[in-house]
């Protein structure tokens, strides 16, 4: 059976300067609550990130911080995770 739900995803990136950019975002997935099952039942997601890109040519460097959240209807309520990524590397 299909599953009703409402979300979306929102972003803004800006560049001070041409080799740097900053960001960040939120999402949101929320289904109808009368269409799922209340046992274990996940009633919401929400997800949100900053992130940062530094570009000295010839070289690339980031980092991202990014939290996900789950709201559950029994027993646990909410859990999230947190999650760091770090990059660097090379343009050409």
């Amino acid at each position: 059976l299909p599953l009703l739900s409402k979300g979306g995803w929102a972003q803004l990136n800006i560049k001070p300067v041409p080799q740097l950019e900053l960001g960040g975002g939120y999402g949101l997935d929320d289904p109808e609550d009368a269409f799922i099952n209340p046992v274990l039942a996940r009633l919401k997601n929400v997800a949100w990130e900053a992130h940062v890109h530094w570009r000295p040519r010839p070289l690339v460097f980031g980092a991202e911080f990014r939290r996900i959240e789950t709201t559950y209807a029994t027993p646990f309520d909410l859990l999230w995770v947190n999650h760091v990524n770090v990059a660097a590397g090379f343009e050409f």
